[in-house]
């Protein structure tokens, strides 16, 4: 006969398990979390005067109360983050409860939510109304937000999502963006391994997500063109080899967004489209014409230079930070410009069999009150070789002592290609990029662009000769 009082203890932890398991936002997998997305979505093609930030959505509570309890279950060895995660989702209920809750107001939840899933950063001060976020930052200004594309913000235990999600994604008439907030720190991190916090992660696809929807106005444009892509790439075994090159040729050239932000799509401006003859010159600029597919992939190929530019000693890195040294020196702050005429033009390779680097420049900004300035520098690199570089520069007759990355950090930095060649089947590739074999990368990038386009042409060429 079985002991009462263990059946009753075997009845409570069945039941609170259950529960527990019923509550649990891990159960709910990524497809479930689209699915949902998309439903909310949908709503939006029946609503008339739609705001993103004003607009309430009904769904978006449930998105944001899921969030929350992911990020609880991350945080629930610290009581002062799981107190803060209630209070926002307390925040986010009030103003459903009133018809308040649009996307943008949900953005600032998901926000909040990824710092406080960041064990690093700093709980905010929570008034009646959250902060701005990240996306806000990112698309100030802009209101027409999610008028081209529809941003997904996912639940994902370690962050990544499959190639396949971000493929299919892309080729819908308003584009799937997504946003991935993992639920601890990353081993490995995107782009040479860099962006491993939670919310470093989390702002990563952000900036992602919000340069799409910018460069999305160019979308109509090109999207007859984009359906035939689908429709060939469709046709691939999912299995093959021939599948992943092209899904991580499409995954590159879309989600870099590189594929409208590139000169050699961007022939006019956002106003002069609004011309429908100069409009319909742009179609036939692109090649956008679903007949002329070959010069179509042509015209991708070239767009797709995301890991072709060569690195040189001041392109980003040694320019930027220089560009505050000056700032706090002649009170440029954010206005302006300030950049070494000659360092940007110096090629990486051609001082790699050196450490110390010195070497002659200009050095050219703009004052506030918009004067320009042209002051000759001298600029001694204590070794061109390492990560993070000591730079002094001396103008003006003093001498300034400069930390940066170096090009060995853009190159690390900069290259994400390990992953597409990896999921495309390319062999021998290096362990990491380096200012040393960067070159290489480039050109097995370029071999994979070649093969793709090689496939896509013929599999078109194959329809065509069934027609």
């Amino acid at each position: 006969m079985i002991n009462i009082k263990y059946l009753l203890v075997f009845l409570f932890f069945s039941t609170s398990l259950a529960a527990s398991a019923s509550t649990q936002p891990a159960n709910q997998s990524v497809d479930s979390q689209m699915n949902a997305w998309g439903e909310i979505y949908s709503t939006l093609e029946t609503l008339s005067n739609f705001s993103w930030k004003s607009t309430h959505i009904p769904g978006l509570i449930e998105r944001v109360v899921f969030m929350a309890d992911y990020v609880k279950s991350a945080v629930a060895s610290e009581s002062s983050r799981c107190d803060f995660v209630d209070k926002i989702k307390d925040i986010a209920c009030a103003k459903n409860a009133s018809s308040r809750l649009s996307f943008q107001e949900a953005f600032r939840c998901f926000d909040a939510l990824a710092k406080a899933c960041d064990k690093t950063e700093k709980l905010q001060e929570l008034g009646a109304d959250l902060p701005e976020s990240y996306f806000d930052f990112r698309m100030h200004n802009v209101d027409h937000v999610l008028d081209y594309s529809d941003v997904y913000f996912l639940c994902v235990p370690n962050g990544g999502l499959k190639f396949e999600r971000f493929v299919d994604g892309c080729f819908h008439k308003k584009p799937k963006y997504y946003v991935s907030l993992p639920n601890h720190e990353l081993t490995d991190g995107v782009h040479g391994g860099e962006f491993k916090k939670v919310y470093d992660f989390f702002q990563h696809d952000i900036g992602h997500a919000a340069a799409c929807i910018i460069n999305d106005k160019f979308w109509p444009y090109f999207y007859p063109g984009y359906q035939k892509l689908k429709s060939i790439r469709d046709r691939l075994n999912c299995d093959s080899k021939e599948r992943r090159v092209v899904d991580a040729f499409i995954f590159s050239f879309f989600h870099e967004s590189f594929g409208v932000l590139s000169n050699s799509y961007n022939v006019y401006s956002f106003d002069e489209l609004k011309d429908p003859d100069i409009a319909s010159k742009f179609i036939k600029k692109v090649n956008s014409d679903i007949d002329a597919f070959d010069p179509f992939i042509d015209n991708m190929l070239l767009a797709n230079n995301v890991y072709s530019v060569p690195i040189f000693i001041g392109r980003w890195a040694l320019n930027h930070t220089i560009k505050e040294v000056i700032g706090k020196i002649t009170a440029l702050g954010d206005k302006g410009y300030c950049s070494l005429k000659t360092a940007h033009k110096m090629l990486i390779d051609n001082f790699l069999s050196k450490t110390e680097v010195r070497f002659e420049d200009t050095l050219e900004w703009s004052s506030p009150d918009g004067r320009l300035y042209a002051v000759p520098c001298t600029l001694a690199i204590d070794d061109i070789r390492k990560q993070m570089i000591n730079v002094k520069l001396t103008f003006n007759g003093k001498c300034y002592s400069i930390e940066c990355y170096g090009p060995q950090a853009e190159a690390k930095n900069r290259f994400e290609a390990f992953h597409l060649f990896k999921y495309a089947g390319y062999e021998g590739t290096p362990k990491q990029v380096s200012i040393y074999n960067y070159r290489e990368v480039i050109a097995i990038f370029k071999r994979l662009k070649t093969d793709a386009a090689t496939i896509l042409k013929a599999q078109w060429g194959a329809i065509r000769n069934t027609q």
